[in-house]
């Protein structure tokens, strides 16, 4: 009994709690990272350039 309620526990836990884990925390952070990076750097680039065409432009 004991014996298998290891194993059952590790293929449970090492499987699909991992798995899940994996997915959920990878997915969720790198799509936040990759929305949050392309918000943040996107936003920062505009301002950026459009500062300096205005700075350039009115120069």
């Amino acid at each position: 009994m004991d014996g298998w309620m290891d194993g059952w526990m590790e293929g449970y836990m090492g499987g699909w709690v991992v798995g899940w884990m994996d997915r959920w925390v990878g997915g969720r952070v790198d799509g936040w990272m990759d929305e949050w990076m392309d918000e943040w750097v996107d936003g920062w680039i505009e301002g950026w350039v459009d500062g300096w065409m205005s700075g350039w432009m009115e120069g």
